[in-house]
């Protein structure tokens, strides 16, 4: 892990939208704390933000967190937590609706939806380098994904009528 800035969305106004399809690269190096924790998962220290929105059908969400490398000195944390909920309005107003469990891994690990998602619908994804016993919160780099029925968008179809 090298000294960089701060990561592009450590805020959540500058949430990084996901797409289903593709693999992000995420990190919470010099991540700040920003925003609350709406649904007492964990204690913010070092988070990042995503979003993404729901298809026209809605339905069901995984996002999955792979790919975690920490950085290795003993006095930081070696935990990676995340959880997703929507906003009456911009990310950071509450009140807060929580969406999905409280996840959390040093390994891959992934987090769902709790209730099926509402249809064309913004949510807010909170990833947080935890502190879990040491004395800084943990920076690591990985992997991000979603998947899911209510954010895949089905193939067009196209009918075609011929007159005479």
């Amino acid at each position: 892990m090298s000294l960089s800035a701060q990561p592009d969305n450590d805020l959540c106004a500058n949430a990084i939208p996901l797409c289903v399809g593709e693999v992000y690269d995420g990190t919470t190096l010099n991540a700040t704390t920003s925003g609350s924790d709406p649904i007492d998962c964990f204690t913010p220290t070092a988070s990042v933000w995503y979003s993404f929105t729901t298809n026209a059908l809605g339905g069901s969400v995984t996002i999955d967190f792979t790919d975690l490398v920490f950085n290795p000195d003993p006095t930081f944390g070696q935990t990676l937590e995340a959880f997703f909920f929507e906003t009456a309005g911009d990310c950071d107003a509450a009140p807060y609706t929580p969406f999905s469990d409280c996840g959390s891994g040093g390994v891959a690990f992934n987090i769902n939806e709790l209730i099926l998602l509402a249809p064309n619908t913004t949510y807010f994804v909170m990833v947080n380098g935890a502190i879990d016993g040491a004395l800084n919160p943990a920076e690591c780099d990985f992997k991000i994904s979603i998947s899911g029925s209510a954010v895949t968008f089905p193939d067009p179809t196209v009918t075609i009528n011929a007159l005479d």
